[in-house]
């Protein structure tokens, strides 16, 4: 995915105005790769993790689809646990 997401625009007479819901999972969309990139893994993990198919998170992220809040839910605690394990791996490691 690429910084350079286009979001779809509504035109009501002259005047063009940003789809706002079609703004927000793009939003969300970048969000969660962002995350997922920062704790260093792989959609593969992060779906396995999540109990979902690499192709169904490889579509969120790409602002394609419309998850549910407990799928983005599900997404991000799957991130957040790999990063505390990771943290206390690296705690350990210095003993």
């Amino acid at each position: 995915m690429s910084n350079n997401m286009r979001v779809p625009k509504i035109r009501v007479g002259r005047q063009w105005y940003v789809d706002a819901i079609a703004y927000a999972s793009v939003s969300i969309a970048k969000g969660l790769r962002q995350q997922r990139c920062a704790a260093g893994l792989t959609q593969a993990e992060v779906a396995r993790r999540a109990g979902m198919r690499p192709e169904t998170l490889s579509r969120l992220e790409h602002g394609r689809g419309n998850p549910t809040v407990r799928t983005i839910s599900r997404i991000v605690r799957a991130i957040r646990g790999a990063r505390r394990r990771a943290a206390k791996g690296n705690r350990g490691a210095g003993r």
